[in-house]
């Protein structure tokens, strides 16, 4: 829990997943306060959709790590999904040109 007393968005401790036998995400942390805004930038390949699928609970960590949200481990996905907003590339440049 943060110092003001609320817990953070999201918590993820030492995630790691494995997809057909390739590791795709390897000890990763990250931790979402209320109210703070990420982009999520990398390469192809980088693990970005993997990563963002197991916030969403579309993918679960495989050897180890946990994840939190909104200090629980078990909420409703179908509500958390419904607050994040998730955006290509593809529907960034159509967005704004």
């Amino acid at each position: 829990m943060n110092g003001i007393g609320r817990f953070p968005y999201l918590d993820l401790r030492e995630v790691t997943c494995r997809l057909n036998g390739t590791r795709i995400l390897d000890s990763v942390s990250w931790r979402v306060e209320p109210g703070e805004h990420w982009a999520i930038l990398g390469p192809n390949g980088a693990g970005k959709t993997t990563l963002l699928k197991m916030v969403c609970g579309y993918l679960w960590p495989n050897a180890g790590g946990v994840v939190y949200r909104k200090g629980d481990s078990l909420i409703d996905l179908g509500q958390l999904r419904r607050s994040i907003g998730w955006v290509t590339s593809t529907l960034a440049s159509r967005y704004w040109t």
